[in-house]
């Protein structure tokens, strides 16, 4: 018998991910009729979800702590006993799941595994994991130009801190956007065959285009499964979902042509190594998105 294929998002933070994530669980059961398993794994009902159990697996498999969390503690994890508990007791209900088979795709989101505390050998660990319990593993990023980016994570500052800190000092503080750091890293463990990066457009903010485009991803035909996302996990007004109350969501801040510059100064030599290493074929398409 033939193994199940795998494709797993790898969530990057203000990518769109909650919003994946929230179509996901809601289209479940529209999804198994196609052929593709969806499971949710967060132990939280009042989150979308970010399913954390795949680090801590990552994690253990390569024999490291996982990181120290407000999660840890939502998990039951308090030591490294009960990680290893936590991470057995996943991997072993998920084999047996995928050992009773019953689909052909099974989809998973994570936006764990890109935190800024996931190792290289935690990512191999996890890859080869995967790659023994499936036929074709493809790894899908989503990937935003710094500028708005920055600009949404700013908002996401605010919101969690009140702190009264001008967009200018805090993308100076933040730096370079993770992207070409972190992708390396997947690259290298996957090879840049199973690796798709794609470009999150900023229209995609007010639409379905996102799931749209993760749809035609998993391969389903279009109008087959419904692609509206009820919300979008925006920092500001405009492009918000039902998230938050628009009296709490702040006003979006225009970037200052200083500050604009600034930004793409700092992640210019990252944003080429993505076009060379990711978008070598689709340089044209890379260079008119980091123009818009």
């Amino acid at each position: 018998m033939s193994r199940p294929d795998a494709i797993l998002h790898i969530g990057f933070n203000k990518c769109g991910s909650t919003a994946l994530q929230q179509w996901l669980g809601d289209q479940a059961s529209a999804l198994a009729d196609q052929g593709i398993w969806y499971r949710r794994m967060d132990p939280r009902d009042d989150v979308v979800c970010t399913n954390p159990q795949l680090q801590v697996l990552a994690c253990t498999l390569a024999g490291e702590d996982v990181p120290a969390r407000p999660m840890n503690a939502v998990l039951g994890i308090t030591d490294r006993a009960s990680q290893d508990r936590v991470a057995e007791d996943f991997r072993r209900d998920f084999e047996a799941r995928v050992a009773k088979g019953g689909f052909d795709i099974w989809v998973g989101s994570s936006e764990a595994l890109v935190g800024r505390n996931m190792t290289p050998a935690a990512t191999q660990a996890l890859a080869d994991w995967l790659s023994s319990l499936f036929g074709r593993v493809r790894y899908v990023a989503y990937i935003r130009r710094p500028e708005p980016w920055l600009v949404s994570l700013y908002g996401h500052h605010k919101r969690r801190s009140g702190q009264d800190e001008s967009l200018a000092e805090f993308a100076k503080r933040v730096g370079q956007a993770p992207f070409a750091r972190l992708l390396g890293m997947w690259q290298q463990a996957v090879g840049p065959e199973a690796l798709d990066v794609r470009l999150f457009r900023e229209d995609w903010l007010r639409g379905s285009g996102l799931v749209e485009d993760f749809a035609s991803v998993l391969g389903l035909p279009s109008g087959v499964v419904e692609t509206r996302a009820k919300r979008l996990n925006t920092s500001f007004r405009d492009g918000l979902r039902g998230l938050m109350p628009m009296a709490r969501a702040p006003k979006r801040p225009s970037l200052s042509a200083e500050t604009r510059s600034a930004i793409a100064n700092r992640n210019a030599e990252t944003m080429a190594w993505i076009e060379g290493h990711c978008f070598a074929d689709r340089r044209a398409e890379f260079r008119t998105w980091t123009a818009e």
